[in-house]
């Protein structure tokens, strides 16, 4: 965690909540998938971005025409923590995310 200064944060029952829960559940499988294939586009990603726009933005960046691969992308920096959002929200392409690297 402290190479991308990440928090490590326990969560009791009342802060679990339902989208947090939710969220947690739809980045599990991402998580376990490697992103260190995705490390020479982190640098160009911009720091603040959507979930649609992280998309579009990896597909162009990495010439591959295919939405899927680029949404796997997407969602394995997320999961990874090299973007943040507001998981008190559901995650939606319109959620809003923060880069957690420089």
């Amino acid at each position: 965690f402290e190479d991308r200064n990440q928090q490590f944060i326990l969560l009791n029952e009342d802060q679990l909540t339902r989208n947090r829960a939710e969220n947690l559940k739809c980045l599990y499988d991402y998580r376990r998938l490697p992103a260190n294939s995705y490390f020479e586009l982190i640098e160009a990603l911009p720091k603040q971005t959507t979930l649609q726009e992280l998309v579009q933005l990896i597909k162009a960046l990495s010439g591959n025409t295919n939405s899927s691969q680029a949404r796997l992308a997407a969602l394995t920096l997320l999961a990874h923590q090299y973007y943040w959002f507001d998981d008190l929200s559901i995650l939606t392409n319109d959620t809003k995310l923060w880069k957690t690297v420089s």
